[in-house]
């Protein structure tokens, strides 16, 4: 194969140069679609529309007849033949496309469709249209020589783009109604189609996505556990926020840096945050899904923290940013430097991926403005009762959906844990003195987001009796007496209970029953070793 030599598929399954061919025109193309649509079995067939470039026909089979919207176009040369010679393609209107995407999404068949003829060589290349596209000018779907040589000599074959979402056919045009009719059970139109529209369903609202609870509930195992089962680990990113967290560190700013090439050098560069990151990955990998994973959302500002970028989390029905912000210069010269850094095989698979705009068209729109793409999720976990949290304004919260953490939801991971009492030799069900002394706070109009959660203390804690009193003292009887309870004292604590250390010292020597005001906790006994999923509850450790 010589370079700069447009290649083109022969009866025989050859490939070579072809001169003076040219792609098929109007009657040439009607002839090779007439023999698609009459098929082997000459069932017949009507056009019901064919004015506009979205025709449509209607197949009669022995029992039924169906219709097929669909833009043909002559296959022809890639068009990059000096790098791509043995590519051809179809051009065609972005929104053609999209409307016959829509079709497809309301159950119908439509199709783009390219002729092809070559002498005695004949073969339609079928794309359906799953998504939509928002690309400006003509639009090109490629298909390699290959695939459309395999088809003259087989009658059928395929080709499938990285990820599985332009999956191509080519074949031979007397079997198109064949291929049409079992689509439902082929791996491609409705079968792909059906998958995912049910994914669309289930994952609608979820890519910007706040897990919020009392403190103890489990949130962050949760999230990051569902984070685990539907994202690769390396496409999986968290940042934790803090009160001096800023957008400089979250999107990306200035910074001093040191040039290892350059003795150590200090000067400044634009360093890119946990959002561009992710986003610039995104972008680059569209065929993958990443995720932003954001704990503690509320102990920073947030509207601060996200500052512009606030603006893309208004997504469209594709997941998509339904506006955009511009990217300031700086910005742009580090979106530069990711590009240049690129493998060559992640810029080919961006060339096929945005075929309508190759690497460099997607270079440059991403240079211009931010825009959230479809596969790019951002996750949250946060709790509204810490103390020092920053409050989120209505504008910022609506545009996030979000899954409450119920303050009993995980509680069957602690049951049976019996922890000792003070020094009384008491022991009691760690979950019975968790759910007694919440029973407390709501009686004393204390409000749910500051409950005890299952996990307000580790299981790895619960299981050694040793350690618990210490952990209790310190880490629940703290927390009601200077949170929690702070302006209920009066009512929550006996009246033995005026300051932190007569609470401590009243604790050992007569348990909770003497501090907290009211409140009854049983005896128990001690549970068997291993009577509970203590593997699965220690993984929740620590996770509000």
């Amino acid at each position: 194969m010589s370079d700069g030599i447009q290649l083109y598929p022969f009866s025989d399954g050859s490939i070579k140069p072809c001169e003076g061919w040219t792609a098929p025109r109007g009657n040439g193309l009607n002839e090779v679609l007439e023999k698609a649509f009459g098929g082997l079995a000459g069932e017949g067939f009507e056009y019901e529309k064919t004015d506009g470039t979205i025709k449509t026909v209607r197949l009669r089979d022995k029992n039924e007849s169906f219709l097929v919207h669909y833009v043909a176009r002559a296959v022809s040369g890639g068009g990059r033949s000096k790098d791509r010679p043995n590519e051809l393609r179809i051009q065609t209107d972005p929104a053609d496309a999209n409307a016959l995407a829509q079709i497809n999404a309301e159950g119908g068949s439509a199709f783009l469709i390219g002729v092809y003829r070559n002498g005695d060589a004949e073969a339609l290349v079928v794309w359906r249209p799953l998504g939509t596209t928002k690309a400006k000018g003509s639009i090109s779907k490629q298909i390699a020589c290959e695939t459309v040589a395999k088809a003259l000599t087989n009658g059928i074959a395929k080709e499938t783009y990285p990820g599985g979402e332009t999956t191509v056919f080519a074949i031979k045009p007397e079997l198109f109604r064949g291929l049409i009719s079992i689509m439902d059970e082929s791996e491609l139109p409705r079968g792909i189609l059906k998958r995912n529209m049910e994914e669309d369903r289930q994952n609608e609202g979820q890519r910007n996505l706040i897990y919020f609870g009392a403190p103890g509930t489990g949130k962050s195992h949760n999230l990051n556990e569902r984070a685990e089962k539907e994202f690769d680990e390396d496409k999986i990113r968290r940042v934790t926020f803090h009160p001096d967290y800023t957008y400089a560190q979250f999107v990306g700013s200035f910074k001093p840096y040191t040039d290892p090439e350059e003795n150590g050098k200090v000067t400044y560069k634009y360093i890119s945050g946990p959002f561009l990151e992710t986003y610039l990955d995104a972008v680059t990998h569209p065929y993958g899904k990443y995720v932003l994973i954001v704990e503690e959302l509320n102990r920073a500002n947030p509207a601060a923290v996200f500052g512009d970028v606030f603006q893309l989390l208004d997504r469209n029905s594709h997941g998509e940013s339904e506006y955009s912000v511009a990217v300031p210069k700086e910005m742009a010269n580090r979106i530069q430097e990711y590009f240049d850094d690129l493998p060559q095989e992640e810029k080919d698979s961006l060339e096929n991926y945005y075929d309508d705009l190759g690497c460099e068209g997607i270079l440059e729109q991403s240079k211009a403005h931010l825009s959230i793409p479809s596969n790019m999720y951002l996750w949250a976990t946060m709790n509204s009762a810490d103390q020092g949290v920053y409050p989120m304004d209505t504008a910022f919260k609506r545009r996030w959906e979000f899954k409450y953490i119920g303050i009993d939801d995980e509680e069957g991971k602690v049951d049976g844990y019996i922890v000792p009492v003070g020094n009384t030799g008491r022991q009691i069900a760690w979950n019975e003195l968790r759910k007694a002394i919440n029973e407390k706070l709501i009686d004393v109009k204390v409000n749910e987001d500051k409950l005890l959660g299952p996990f307000f203390i580790a299981p790895s804690t619960l299981g050694e009796p040793e350690k618990f009193n210490d952990v209790f003292k310190s880490k629940v009887l703290l927390y009601l007496f200077e949170d929690a309870a702070k302006t209920k004292k009066s009512t929550f604590f006996t009246n033995a209970v005026s300051t932190y250390s007569d609470l401590c010292k009243l604790y050992d020597s007569e348990g909770p029953e003497s501090v907290i005001d009211g409140i009854v906790v049983m005896d128990a006994q001690p549970a068997e070793e291993g009577s509970q999923g203590e593997e699965e509850a220690d993984n929740l450790a620590g996770n509000e």
